[in-house]
């Protein structure tokens, strides 16, 4: 005797065998969101792969000094704004850029130098602080209307413009990864 096959069999066997149904129901298989759009209403390019700006930082300078300008120019802009204006400077420093929120050198197209006006006078470790360095607990060059730090992370020199004379707030900051016309490590 041969087995018979119930029409239920046959039934579920041959739906069984269609297209491939979501594990979910109901979530449709491309996405129904458009990515959001930044403040000009340009799609947003990812940041930089492996980095993350600190809510806390106002401009990471620390992370861009150094780098090529053309491969962080959508992180220059999203930390300093938009361009304002820019212009040459003498044989051998570059080009200087001003944006809303500060000016950037670039030199052969690497970020040296860059001055950023600090949303409200702190005092110096907070100050270091929002443009990516960690707070400094060492000596400070004091001078007149500033203070200075040395050779410190990676830095050929960082300036921070006091409030006042008599005043231990800082209202600007200016980072220099090196100086035109010294000779650089390793070059």
């Amino acid at each position: 005797m041969t087995p018979r096959l119930s029409p239920f069999l046959i039934l579920c066997a041959l739906l069984g065998c269609t297209e491939e149904q979501p594990v979910l129901t109901g979530i449709p298989s491309r996405a129904i969101l458009k990515p959001q759009d930044g403040k000009n209403g340009k799609q947003q390019t990812p940041p930089a792969p492996g980095y993350e700006k600190s809510a806390e930082v106002w401009v990471d300078a620390r992370h861009l000094g150094g780098k090529k300008f053309n491969k962080v120019r959508d992180l220059v802009a999203d930390q300093f704004g938009a361009v304002q204006s820019s212009r040459d400077l003498d044989p051998g420093k570059g080009r200087e850029i001003q944006f809303e929120r500060g000016i950037l050198r670039t030199l052969k197209g690497t970020i040296y130098m860059m001055r950023v006006p600090l949303p409200y006078p702190m005092r110096r470790s907070e100050a270091l602080e929002k443009l990516g360095f960690p707070p400094y607990v060492g000596g400070y060059t004091g001078f007149h209307r500033e203070y200075r730090l040395h050779n410190e992370w990676g830095f050929r020199r960082i300036r921070m413009k006091r409030e006042s004379r008599h005043s231990e707030r800082v209202t600007e900051m200016e980072t220099w990864r090196w100086l035109p016309g010294e000779r650089r490590p390793g070059r």
